[in-house]
């Protein structure tokens, strides 16, 4: 399905845990990690993925530098509102942050009413789920 757009070549990596039990990287790099909150949620959010190249998925999950870009990244695109973390500790950030060149994300021309249509979706999954 995927090769006629060369996403083929690119597999979906999660930005934040979603799983309570994977929250390292959160609690080594942000001042305040709130516990109680369950990251659960973060699976289905379209700000929480990232295309990676095919091969490079598993790694980023336990290297801290890329892991510090990818939370600093989804920082400056979406702002502080995250559940439950607060405070990027600056000084994770690897010096060399300023030096990636981030691709600006593309957007199709009937972007607002399928990120309405997913968050609609999104709504009624976890309404399911824990109903």
């Amino acid at each position: 399905m995927w090769e006629s757009s060369g996403l083929g070549k690119f597999e979906l990596a999660h930005v934040f845990s979603h799983k309570q039990d994977e929250r390292r990287s959160e609690e080594k790099l942000f001042k305040k990690v709130d516990i109680s909150k369950k990251p659960y949620g973060h699976f289905t959010s379209a700000s929480n993925v990232v295309l990676i190249p095919k091969g490079y998925a598993k790694p980023t999950d336990s290297m801290l530098a890329i892991k510090a870009c990818f939370f600093k990244r989804h920082i400056d695109l979406y702002g502080t509102n995250m559940y439950g973390l607060s405070g990027l500790d600056d000084l994770k950030i690897p010096s060399w942050y300023g030096d990636v060149d981030w691709l600006e994300p593309k957007l199709p021309i009937d972007w607002r009413e399928k990120i309405s249509n997913l968050l609609k979706y999104r709504s009624e999954y976890l309404k399911r789920k824990y109903a």
